[in-house]
């Protein structure tokens, strides 16, 4: 028996939709169905989208933060501009990750836009883990300062240590709740864009 091709033709009874090249829920959900197949609610080569354009906009600000001079990108220890560029440029790509991460989805639920957020964060999350790692060592500092070399070396004092523990965990905490609310506003934007 031949499986009957069913293809998503991109038309759409929502407006705005079908130029964005996605098709009707239902659509999607009829073919699975037909086919025994489970779907999902997550769009991953969104979230991967959104996870990939945040660590560039990460890299981004770290070669900027560079060529300012700031400190801890340069490898000079640590200080408040360092902490307080790395907190912002962190709350910033993820917010931008997040927002681009549900809207390229086709579905336009607050809690999908709050699911793809999160994930894009997480993926980032992973992503800048690996890439500071021993693993791949070329990239160390590239998207963040690295600190365990000075730590390791001795050239930070304890205060700089602190400074700097407090300065991650701060960058990471409000860069997953600026991608929750990046993830909330690109599905806003997402619904305001098919209203239109």
């Amino acid at each position: 028996m031949v499986a009957e091709n069913i293809g998503f033709s991109g038309a759409s009874v929502v407006p705005g939709v079908g130029d964005r090249g996605f098709v009707h829920l239902t659509e999607r959900h009829e073919a699975a169905d037909l086919h025994g197949a489970a779907h999902s609610h997550v769009a991953w080569g969104a979230v991967i989208a959104g996870g990939l354009s945040a660590l560039a906009l990460l890299a981004l600000a770290s070669a900027l933060a560079v060529a300012l001079g700031i400190d801890g990108y340069r490898g000079n220890g640590f200080n408040a501009l360092t902490g307080i560029w790395t907190v912002l440029a962190f709350a910033a790509a993820f917010f931008v990750g997040g927002c681009l991460s549900t809207y390229l989805t086709s579905r336009t639920e607050m809690r999908t836009g709050i699911v793809h957020g999160m994930l894009a964060w997480v993926l980032g999350v992973m992503l800048i883990l690996v890439m500071s790692g021993a693993v791949i060592g070329t990239f160390r500092g590239s998207v963040a300062p690295d600190f365990r070399v000075l730590i390791a070396t001795g050239d930070m004092s304890h205060a700089q240590i602190l400074g700097a523990a407090w300065t991650s965990f701060l960058a990471l905490f409000l860069s997953l709740i600026t991608a929750l609310i990046g993830g909330v506003v690109g599905c806003l934007t997402a619904l305001r864009g098919r209203s239109a």
